[in-house]
């Protein structure tokens, strides 16, 4: 086996031990404590407002463009 190979094995090796160790130690930890939340109210009539849409409204129409950045070409749009 080459150093490279050798360094691979005993670094997997060691990653599988400390995992195995934690593992064993975090099985006295109790659980989170669960959560009750209130009932959501949901109605039509609680509806404040609707929006729609992301971006704002441009006569022209929407804008792409492009803008070269190093060997990239960004497109904006």
């Amino acid at each position: 086996m080459n150093t490279l190979t050798r360094r691979g094995v005993l670094g997997l090796a060691a990653t599988a031990a400390g995992c195995a160790a934690r593992k064993s130690q975090r099985s006295g930890v109790p659980s989170a404590p669960s959560i009750t939340l209130a009932p959501v109210n949901v109605d039509r009539q609680r509806v404040i407002r609707t929006v729609a849409g992301l971006r704002p409204y441009r006569p022209s129409g929407f804008v792409v463009k492009t803008e070269a950045l190093g060997r990239k070409t960004i497109v904006h749009n």
